[in-house]
């Protein structure tokens, strides 16, 4: 069982075919292109290494790596974060931020959280790449962070402060 999720978790980081019946379409001068990507390693929740360790400081790792595997690109070139989290308060936008200011990424820079109950990361990379397909911005970066050690699911609705009409419903 174990053996079995572990070669589905690793095939993820193996070359896969393209979306589009594996060919590549013709330059576009609207095209996105993601030029840079790092994620944290993968642990286990309230047991693993990262157990205890904030947003903030497994973020800012993730952004400077970011920057760095694209050229060293220059922190005052970015011109949105948008970044996904379900858990945390304001869809972890204040941790986020902080995520920002250590890793280099001057205040100039607005940063925003987008809260989306399943895959808040991938939203915040197709806002980021909407943005960029308006003519809103020239570079961004999208992304998403998630503590489930330090952030409890259970404790997001309070069911004494429902209506009544939730209850009701079949």
């Amino acid at each position: 069982m174990e053996s079995n999720r572990l070669n589905m978790l690793n095939g993820h980081f193996s070359a896969q075919p393209t979306f589009n019946a594996r060919s590549v379409t013709a330059k576009s001068d609207d095209d996105v292109v993601i030029v840079s990507m790092a994620r944290t390693a993968m642990t286990r929740a309230k047991k693993g290494p990262q157990a205890n360790t904030g947003p903030e400081a497994m973020l800012a790792p993730v952004l400077k790596d970011v920057l760095k595997k694209a050229n060293n690109f220059d922190p005052k070139g970015v011109q949105e974060i948008c970044i996904g989290n379900v858990l945390q308060p304001g869809a972890g936008s204040t941790t986020s931020r902080m995520a920002q200011f250590l890793a280099g990424i001057p205040d100039t820079t607005p940063l925003y959280g987008v809260n989306r109950l399943c895959s808040s990361g991938l939203q915040a990379v197709a806002t980021i790449t909407n943005s960029i397909r308006a003519g809103e911005i020239e570079c961004g970066i999208g992304g998403g962070v998630e503590s489930m050690s330090l952030f409890s699911m259970m404790g997001q609705v309070d069911p004494s402060a429902l209506s009544d009409q939730v209850y009701e419903h079949d």
